[in-house]
């Protein structure tokens, strides 16, 4: 199921993305990103198809490559790569990052043959022509709604190089709303820009995010193909940021962005989109983006998105491309100071909060944190796999 919205952006629904999700409903990845809604329309047709499968070996498989820490994107980034109607054949070759996060090639392709060994047994392909008509339906609401020859566009002129294919991939079966970004070099060798977009948790018939959502949610997956390369050239600059990310550290795992490379991605990222924003929709559009950024703790959203606008766009005489204006942007934020600014936290759990009787203990603990602990720390945030849940949003 395609839609083609030019000539190098597309809108699609495939296979393999409905059945990884069929597998994924199984499995304890439903505890964190099942729908807690109980699931559109949809997803109880698909998990439906599923039933009665809890004992079939694809199940201890996922759980296997769960445990390794396969998670998040890496799930859609592997299905994205097979073809889903010939037998499930690989298309586009796995990548150094899918395989170091699956344990190695073969256990990919253990995974692989295990998920076309229960697509074979519960007719799957079958299911999937069967709901080729809501697959159109939703394939094509999406793609009237996205305005991509203006994403791309912005893209291309803000980064200042353009990739080969934009895609969308909407995934009905997957929670929340929100999405998945990421790069796949095709069997042809060009560069394909991924944007694979969850589904509202709500009952009822599937919903994609609509309008300026949508929108940011491309401009964002898709800009992660640009941002995360340029940064990565500079991992040890990056690294040094580790004061930035301390102080929303909490919130960032909360959030599964787990080390200082990928808090920065986002970071950065982050303030990009918020410029996009006032460029497409607006100063009002502007502000909305800021201030939920900095809300889930993206603090610096609104000093780097002016900063970028003043240093970077102001100066493109200098800069070719935005990977050209990174040692300037890491120098910038490596002299900021974040008591400087005011973090917004999100509300703290119940099950975070600790009794007040208890703050004796915490004034040794904090003393000794201070003293040996923070030194610790910072060491095993450099430590950390940098490959490691990159692009989830």
């Amino acid at each position: 199921m395609v839609r083609e919205q030019e000539e190098d952006a597309r809108v699609e629904i495939l296979p393999s993305v409905e059945l990884v999700s069929g597998v994924l409903s199984l499995t304890s990845w439903a505890d964190e990103f099942g729908p807690h809604s109980g699931g559109n329309e949809y997803f109880s047709s698909l998990s439906g198809l599923f039933s009665g499968q809890a004992d079939h070996p694809v199940v201890q498989k996922t759980e296997d490559l769960i445990d390794q820490g396969f998670r998040h994107d890496a799930f859609p980034n592997f299905a994205v790569r097979l073809k889903g109607d010939d037998g499930l054949t690989v298309r586009h070759s796995y990548d150094r990052a899918l395989v170091s996060r699956a344990g190695g090639v073969e256990e990919l392709e253990e995974f692989r043959g295990a998920v076309a060994d229960i697509a074979e047994e519960i007719e799957f392909f079958s299911f999937f022509s069967g709901n080729r008509q809501q697959y159109e339906m939703l394939v094509e609401t999406v793609a009237d709604d996205m305005p991509a020859r203006q994403l791309v566009l912005w893209l291309e002129e803000f980064y200042g190089w353009r990739g080969d294919q934009y895609v969308t991939v909407l995934a009905p079966a997957m929670f929340p709303s929100g999405g998945y970004g990421g790069t796949v070099v095709t069997a042809e060798g060009e560069i394909m820009m991924l944007n694979v977009i969850r589904a509202r948790d709500e009952r009822g018939p599937v919903q994609f995010p609509t309008g300026e959502r949508l929108a940011a949610l491309a401009l964002h997956e898709w800009g992660h193909s640009y941002v995360d390369p340029a940064l990565a050239q500079f991992s040890s600059d990056v690294a040094d940021l580790v004061p930035l990310f301390e102080p929303v550290e909490s919130q960032m795992r909360q959030q599964h962005y787990g080390n200082v490379h990928v808090f920065a991605n986002e970071q950065v990222l982050r303030a990009a989109c918020a410029l996009a924003m006032r460029d497409l929709y607006g100063e009002a559009a502007y502000e909305r983006d800021i201030a939920r950024n900095e809300e889930r703790g993206f603090y610096l959203t609104a000093h780097l998105a002016e900063f970028m606008e003043k240093e970077y766009r102001g100066n493109r005489e200098r800069y070719e491309k935005f990977s050209d204006f990174v040692p300037d942007l890491l120098h910038e934020m490596k002299h900021l100071d974040p008591e400087e600014f005011a973090i917004r936290r999100w509300p703290i759990t119940p099950d975070a909060v600790r009794p007040l009787f208890l703050g004796s203990v915490v004034l040794i603990a904090a003393l000794w944190w201070l003293t040996i602990g923070l030194r610790r720390r910072r060491q095993q945030m450099l430590e950390m796999d940098e490959d490691e849940e990159i692009y989830f949003e």
